[in-house]
């Protein structure tokens, strides 16, 4: 016989590690065997979140409403943590398992130039055609009119979203010249960036075509007179949306840049490799925006330049 001078039950949260172990041996994202500590802590976020809402949490110790507080000269205020959680054992076991299971990181390809201009060369051919499914003109372009954004604009896949509709018509016009070394288009951004407090406005300015052929400027204006043919210009929303105005997906654009790139991969082996899994290694998310970046360098652009654009974008 056993005798314990502890009450019965798991006060250190042995049935949260046990539940984390059960979830790490399901397939994850990055790999078919396990789940990734990274996805699996998730989990601990949670636990100590719903707690963290409770009475018990909100009233202290002692059940009664008397929490201690730091609070900072500047007005900040920390919680004292206490939960199953946050003890000395779970404590252990959470970095017991970050050393045992490591880290699996799947960076995205970058976009190559040449590889881009394929998929838009694709674009025109479909195009070309008198008999082409009015969606499926649509769909063109405003995909190739957002991949054409993302790459010129070295943008994070979700910042594409973030071209307004009403402010790129109403710019449509300006930076249009025959001068080829000022022409220029103008891109409306709104919305939440990194590294910036609250909804912020961004005018970005690209050159009309690159030196390497890519036509910003004529897909930007395909988009904008999209935009206006469906009076979807007359109100503020994203430019990168569909006929209703309600904005597409970042899957669906990831799904239309998986669909072209395998295309291409059948077609044009020189371009990507057999051997290269297109869904695992492209992706809007950091694919345009990496490419971009190695694409300057490769132009001699400088490092600060870069980090600039980078960090305001």
């Amino acid at each position: 016989m056993i005798v314990s001078f502890d009450p019965i039950g798991d006060p250190y949260g042995m049935a949260i590690a046990v539940d984390l172990l059960v979830q790490s041996q399901r397939p994850g994202k990055n790999s078919k065997s396990y789940t990734q500590y990274d996805s699996v802590r998730k989990l601990r976020s949670g636990y100590s979140n719903f707690f963290a809402a409770t009475p018990v949490f909100n009233t202290g110790f002692s059940g009664k409403d008397d929490t201690y507080k730091i609070k900072s000269s500047k007005g900040a205020r920390f919680d004292y943590l206490y939960g199953k959680t946050e003890s000395q054992f779970f404590s252990w076991f959470m970095l017991g398992m970050k050393k045992q299971m490591g880290r699996m990181v799947n960076q995205d390809m970058g976009m190559s130039m040449d590889l881009l201009l394929a998929i838009l060369r694709h674009y025109d051919l479909e195009l070309e055609d008198p008999d082409l499914d009015p969606d499926r003109v649509r769909t063109i372009i405003v995909c190739g009119a957002a991949f054409v954004i993302l790459f010129a604009g070295a943008l994070r896949g979700n910042e594409v979203l973030y071209v307004e509709r009403s402010e790129l018509v109403k710019w449509r016009q300006k930076g249009r010249t025959d001068n080829a070394d000022t022409a220029h288009v103008v891109v409306p951004l709104m919305g939440r960036f990194k590294a910036e407090t609250g909804t912020r406005n961004f005018m970005m300015a690209l050159a009309y075509e690159s030196a390497s052929g890519l036509e910003i400027g004529r897909w930007v204006h395909l988009l904008s007179a999209l935009l206006k043919m469906e009076g979807l210009s007359k109100s503020v929303g994203p430019a990168i949306c569909d006929a209703d105005g309600l904005l597409i997906t970042a899957q669906e654009l990831n799904a239309e840049l998986h669909d072209m790139l395998l295309e291409i991969q059948a077609n044009s082996p020189e371009l990507i490799a057999s051997t290269i899994d297109v869904k695992f290694k492209y992706s809007i998310n950091r694919s345009f925006r990496r490419g971009a970046t190695t694409r300057a360098r490769e132009n001699g652009v400088r490092e600060d330049t870069i980090s600039i654009n980078n960090q305001t974008s």
